[in-house]
Parts: C-alpha cells; structure tokens; sequence
C-alpha cells in the first residue's frame, strides 16, 4: 500500500482528535459522580493543675510578749524567737532573722 504524505498527514491528525474532511466527530457524554463523606474527630485534652505550696514560718503559741498593761508572758516559748518592742504599747515574739528589718529607722531606747 502506497500512501502520500498529505494522507499520512491527514492520519496523523485524526489520530490527535484533529477532524478529518467530511468527518463528523460524534457526540460525547461524560458522566460525573458526587461523592460527599463526613469526618468527624474527636479530642481528649487532659491538663495538670500546678500545686501551690509556701513556706510560712510558723507563728509562736504567744506572739505578744510585752507592752503597756500586758499582763502575760514576756518571753518567747519558740526556737529562735526574740520578743521585740515594736513601741512602749506593744511587744511581740519574732523570729530572729526579722530583727534586723524591724530595727532600721527604729529610734533609740532612752
């Protein structure tokens, strides 16, 4: 068989979907497909609660220990503790580390 190239040609190009003369290409349908699909998640967050704890140096069992018109004990029944004169009406046990911060800008006993 024995083709021309302007045959070869025209081959060629009916082989791309190229319409060919006196061709009528048919009619195509295409069918399509929805497909609709539902993703639910679920999450679990468990979170820790911090703890809070403070140091508090525990009060003495009789924190006044002197003052004006006090009648009870004049000393400190703690460890560690001082009774220290605040003023001429009250006195009261402290620890002794506080000693020094109550007594800056104190004034003198006479």
């Amino acid at each position: 068989m024995h083709l021309s190239v302007s045959t070869i040609f025209l081959l060629t190009l009916g082989s791309f979907g190229a319409a060919l003369p006196g061709h009528v290409p048919r009619p195509t349908t295409k069918s399509t497909t929805k497909v609709t699909s539902t993703i639910t998640a679920t999450s679990t967050t468990t979170v820790a609660t911090p703890t809070l704890t403070e140091t508090v140096i525990p009060a003495p069992s009789t924190p006044q220990c002197g003052g004006k018109n006090w009648t009870g004990s004049t000393t400190c029944s703690k460890t560690d503790y001082v009774c220290f004169e605040f003023n001429e009406s009250y006195s009261e046990c402290i620890h002794k580390s506080q000693v020094q911060k109550w007594t800056v800008g104190k004034p003198a006993s006479p």
